[in-house]
């Protein structure tokens, strides 16, 4: 069996956040946000359900999730940079449930509500955060959450 690159969704995927990274770089918003939802769009549950068994398949469905992970991350920066903070709370909230280790998106969240005036409810995030890390691996957060100036971390 043959089959073109374009005829595989993970080469599809893999391209389209490639893309969207690129043009979050250059500054385009709005075609990252497009190229971003476009890659997310393909996404249809989790991956090689029917080879999970596999050992061999762990590490590609690993490899997948995060993929999905640095995507749903880019595009969440991308609409932060149109200026949609307050349409991005509902979704940063449910992603820092579903991700709770998932430094980036709760620096996102905080960023947000920041950005709609509600920065107690920011340090209460940031709070979460740091609270979930210590108790489940025993770290402080990291850089993903540093930069912000009026969250005092004790």
């Amino acid at each position: 069996m043959e089959v073109t690159e374009d005829q595989l969704d993970v080469l599809h995927f893999e391209r389209l956040i490639g893309r969207g990274a690129q043009a979050l770089q250059h500054g385009q918003a709005e075609r990252a946000s497009a190229l971003l939802n476009e890659a997310l769009g393909l996404w249809r549950g989790a991956p090689l359900t029917e080879a999970c068994v596999l050992e061999v398949a762990q590490a590609e469905i690993a490899r997948l999730e995060e993929m999905r992970l640095t995507a749903l991350m880019l595009r969440v920066e991308a609409e932060l940079a149109l200026g949609h903070h307050l349409e991005m709370v509902p979704e940063l909230a449910r992603l820092v449930v579903t991700h709770p280790l998932h430094e980036p998106f709760y620096g996102q969240l905080m960023v947000a509500l920041s950005a709609v005036g509600r920065r107690a409810d920011a340090l209460r995030v940031y709070r979460r955060a740091r609270d979930v890390l210590a108790r489940e691996l025993a770290i402080e957060p990291g850089p993903a959450l540093a930069p912000h100036p009026y969250l005092d971390p004790r």
